[in-house]
């Protein structure tokens, strides 16, 4: 389906991309893709363009723009060369157990780098969905990146995501679930979970491109909602819940203790069923499409899978 046809993606048209050449990121450049989006149109930016993924997505026909963001001035060269109409913010900052402290100052160095260059119609930004008060520092960070951005001027729209999908493929918790059958973790097994697919926000970004009634908004966003125990039935594993972690991570891991206890406490609610209906078919993954998508149960795969399959152009 292209979700992005009202666009009309004509040459003129151009999505610059940040935050999407490592990690999960070329899985919301695909959804982008899906999203309607002519490859030749795409343009991402990393400051290694002879990296395996880049490789990888110069050859699903996107792109690659070599700037870096702690470089204000290769940053700036680089959007007065593409001269976006649009642009899509994965993240400023790396994805590290550590709290990454200078993402704020990347945004705002692009934040005003962006300013400067006019016919931007959208800029949406991968932010966190989360009540007042939620006590994580990671999430005032990213609420500080939307303060940035839209201090400069620039008509943003938040896709504020909750819990990615994706994490579940990292070595700490895929393995023991596929191997053993057996699924620790530290939120209670009836608590529900909002769960997002990182590609889902590429589809997203194209459709708030797509239409003028969202560039401006603040969206909480979901792909699908399971409890511990519903995700644990779709793995066909056993869960249990690990109290012991939840406590000792607040000793070694405290910004780890912040979310785990986020998410244990957090009465966030998105309804998921009307971003189902506003949306329309095939812009949200299901967590069971998901792990099918990203052929979770096989054990050659690695959560670097996900960043290294090579996109294949789609069918246009």
């Amino acid at each position: 389906a292209k979700f992005a046809s009202s666009l009309g993606t004509a040459e003129s048209k151009k999505v610059m991309l940040f935050g999407v050449s490592g990690g999960t990121g070329p899985r919301a450049v695909q959804g982008l893709l899906e999203g309607g989006w002519e490859p030749s149109s795409v343009h991402i930016v990393s400051r290694n363009p002879s990296s395996r993924t880049c490789l990888n997505l110069r050859e699903s026909g996107c792109r690659i723009v070599e700037a870096d963001l702690e470089d204000s001035a290769s940053t700036a060269r680089a959007i007065e060369r593409v001269r976006p109409t649009f642009v899509y913010v994965h993240g400023t900052g790396g994805d590290t157990r550590e709290l990454d402290t200078r993402e704020v100052e990347r945004a705002a160095t692009l934040a005003a780098a962006l300013a400067a260059s006019p016919g931007i119609e959208c800029l949406a930004y991968n932010s966190a969905a989360a009540e007042r008060g939620h006590g994580v520092a990671r999430i005032d960070q990213k609420r500080a990146c939307e303060v940035a951005f839209r201090e400069a001027g620039l008509p943003l729209c938040a896709l504020r995501a909750n819990l990615f999908m994706e994490e579940l493929w990292k070595d700490y918790t895929r393995p023991a679930i596929v191997a053993k059958r057996r699924f620790t973790f530290s939120v209670p097994a009836d608590k529900p979970l909002y769960l997002t697919c990182v590609k889902d926000m590429g589809r997203l970004a194209a459709e708030v491109f797509a239409r003028p009634d969202l560039r401006r908004e603040v969206l909480d966003v979901a792909s699908d909602v399971r409890t511990p125990q519903q995700m644990a039935d779709a793995f066909g594993a056993d869960f249990k819940r690990d109290r012991l972690f939840f406590w000792l991570s607040k000793l070694v891991a405290p910004e780890l203790h912040q979310i785990i206890k986020f998410y244990i406490n957090t009465d966030l609610h998105i309804d998921v069923q009307r971003l189902r209906t506003d949306y329309g078919p095939g812009v949200l993954t299901s967590f069971d499409d998901f792990l099918q998508d990203t052929r979770w149960f096989d054990l050659d795969r690695t959560y670097d899978s996900l960043s290294t399959d090579v996109l294949v152009p789609l069918a246009r």
